[in-house]
């Protein structure tokens, strides 16, 4: 087994939110064990889509014996991630209950209140830092995490723009853009007056007088330009003349998996799994001393109920028929 750079650390995933999904993945990509708990009734998409590394039980959060279970799961984990706004997980798991059980925990408590792109990487951090502060101080802490504040924090330059009045914040001057090509589309960015006045020559149209302000002028020459190309020729051809430019991949179509970039780049890996030999998207990340790979693919539903309830909480065979029986967990035991 290849080393990992965030091991002995156990995670306990209570969120069904697509942002909370992802921050576990980050986290057991790095090598943690994370333990998502799946709801009876409630949608897989956030399991499906970024399930890897992690393990599934399922347990009824609803009930006061679910309740009861999760805090004995938490009493043997070093984090627990929820959603803010999970009603069913109000003062039964919250911050100071869950010190109950163990003083050093670190609850991560995410409020999807906003757009949720990019807050896995922000959780995960967060996360990572209260868990230093374990390691050095000895002391857990609640964080709270919201991904409006999270995005935002990523549209500096917008977001400056609108209350100063500024136009000019980023390094791409106009036309920059998607375009639609023939089979496709392309992203292109201009970083300089000299790669305008290239793209200019190459589409047939004339530089703005201000580089700054939008020509809708070159623009329609730019989209004119484009759609008479192929997307991956149009690339092509702009970045032999030194302006950056790329086919926009679609997964739908399947492109991104046969991208020559991402291939070299080793991005998808095959993992053996009960379906047989996958080939699947791996960690973002190179390390390299302790490199991330895939070990587990996204788990089927309660797929590891019986080795989180005898191993982690500790019940006995009698202990989880009775659970089973009474609807309170359910999954392979």
């Amino acid at each position: 087994m290849l080393p990992l750079p965030l091991p002995l650390i156990r995670v306990l995933d209570l969120t069904t939110s697509l942002a909370g999904a992802a921050a576990s993945r980050s986290l057991a990509d790095f090598g943690a064990e994370v333990i998502v708990v799946e709801r009876p009734g409630v949608s897989r998409d956030a399991v499906e889509r970024f399930g890897r590394n992690k393990f599934s039980c399922v347990i009824d959060a609803s009930t006061a014996e679910g309740r009861d279970l999760l805090l004995r799961l938490a009493a043997g984990c070093h984090v627990v991630l929820k959603d803010g706004s999970d009603q069913a997980l109000q003062g039964r798991l919250d911050y100071g209950a869950l010190r109950g059980v163990r003083q050093d925990v670190v609850l991560g408590v995410i409020e999807a209140d906003g757009e949720q792109t990019g807050i896995s990487d922000v959780v995960a951090g967060a996360v990572m830092t209260a868990l230093f502060h374990v390691r050095f101080r000895g002391q857990g802490q609640e964080v709270l995490i919201s991904s409006s504040t999270a995005a935002n924090s990523m549209r500096t330059a917008p977001i400056v723009a609108a209350t100063t009045g500024a136009t000019r914040l980023t390094l791409e001057l106009p036309p920059s853009g998607c375009y639609a090509c023939s089979g496709g589309s392309i992203a292109v960015v201009v970083r300089s007056l000299e790669e305008l006045a290239v793209l200019c020559e190459v589409v047939g149209g004339r530089p703005p007088s201000d580089a700054a302000v939008p020509d809708e002028t070159l623009r329609a020459a730019v989209a004119d330009w484009m759609a008479r190309h192929d997307a991956r020729a149009a690339a092509a051809e702009l970045n032999r003349r030194g302006i950056p430019a790329q086919e926009v991949l679609s997964t739908a179509k399947a492109s991104l998996r046969h991208d020559p970039h991402l291939r070299a780049r080793g991005v998808f890996e095959a993992i053996a799994s009960h379906q047989g030999v996958l080939e699947t998207d791996g960690p973002r990340l190179r390390f390299s001393e302790t490199p991330l790979h895939t070990r587990l693919v996204a788990p089927a539903q309660g797929e590891h109920t019986g080795y989180v309830l005898r191993g982690l909480a500790g019940l006995s065979d009698a202990e989880i028929a009775s659970l089973t029986a009474a609807g309170v967990v359910s999954g392979e035991t």
